[in-house]
């Protein structure tokens, strides 16, 4: 594939992203707004696991792809799905550490924000060591059936969380940054 092509993968990548970022904050939306989700901040996640297919079957299409030559249009393909599912399920993450932590949501978001691009970092680096004994289709073999065990991980931790029946309701009142507070009673006049 020549530098040009790759190129054109990039933005079936980006275009997949700007997609999938609305689509998946809808949903997050759509979930928190049912009755039987609303008992807790994991809620927001549920309808965002059917994005997860979508990442796996993207990061299976480029290494089929890779290993048997497939054509431009498969690549661009499954470059848009995993773009699109990556996207889609990271809005449902941003919505969910708001819902939980709202007082340290932009430090949370940043964090996973991080560790994804940390991540990106080293499965690049290691790809390009992996290139020089491995096969690169293998390779993204491998990236996909580790993603698949961490997925798995993830849905089991949310249907539990959904199972438990949520965390008991406080009543507290809350100010904008999500500090509870506690209401003080004025002294009587003598």
């Amino acid at each position: 594939m020549s530098e040009d092509m790759v190129g054109i993968t990039f933005l079936a990548v980006g275009i997949g992203m700007l997609i999938g970022a609305v689509h998946g904050g809808m949903l997050s939306d759509y979930s928190a707004a049912q009755p039987h989700l609303m008992h807790c901040p994991e809620g927001r996640l549920y309808y965002t696991q059917l994005m997860i297919p979508l990442v796996i079957l993207g990061g299976m299409g480029f290494a089929y792809s890779l290993q048997h030559g497939a054509s431009l249009g498969w690549v661009l393909a499954s470059q848009f799905v995993l773009g699109y599912g990556q996207s889609a399920i990271m809005s449902g993450v941003m919505a969910y550490l708001t819902a939980a932590k709202p007082s340290t949501a932009a430090a949370a978001s940043a964090v996973s924000m991080f560790l994804c691009f940390a991540f990106a970092a080293v499965c690049t680096a290691a790809g390009v060591i992996a290139a020089e004994k491995v096969e690169l289709s293998g390779f993204f073999w491998i990236l996909s059936g580790i993603l698949l065990l961490d997925v798995l991980g993830a849905i089991f931790r949310i249907f539990y969380a959904l199972s438990v029946g949520g965390r008991e309701q406080v009543a507290t009142t809350a100010d904008e940054q999500g500090i509870a507070m506690v209401p003080v009673e004025e002294p009587s006049s003598v």
